[in-house]
């Protein structure tokens, strides 16, 4: 079971993550993206002097990204998993079903 690491695992991080997702609560999802995407973007920008650095730096974090958020799916049937952990596991007694024909070769069931 994947755990929530789309979260920064700093104490700083997870106060950036709070607060943000304080300000975001009420708005539809595309406004958060595209909010969180300009962050994204003017970070790297800010922080990086260079073309082919800022789009490494952009590659290098969408492929983390990627990964941490695929976790969150189920590669075969492709829907989102549950990032609560399941400790109850429900398993059927055998049971017995008598059949509802009679034995095979008798005519009706009767012997």
């Amino acid at each position: 079971m994947p755990q929530d690491n789309l979260r920064d695992g700093t104490t700083e991080g997870k106060a950036l993550f709070a607060a943000f997702g304080a300000l975001a609560e009420g708005h539809i999802p595309d406004m958060v993206i595209s909010a969180a995407m300009n962050l994204v973007l003017s970070a790297i920008r800010q922080s990086t002097a260079r073309r082919a650095s800022a789009l490494e730096k952009l590659d290098e974090l969408f492929g983390r990204s990627a990964g941490a958020l695929m976790e969150h799916y189920d590669a075969s049937t492709g829907r989102r998993r549950s990032v609560v952990p399941f400790d109850q596991v429900v398993s059927v007694a055998h049971v017995e079903f008598p059949t509802t024909f009679g034995r095979l070769g008798r005519k009706n069931g009767r012997t």
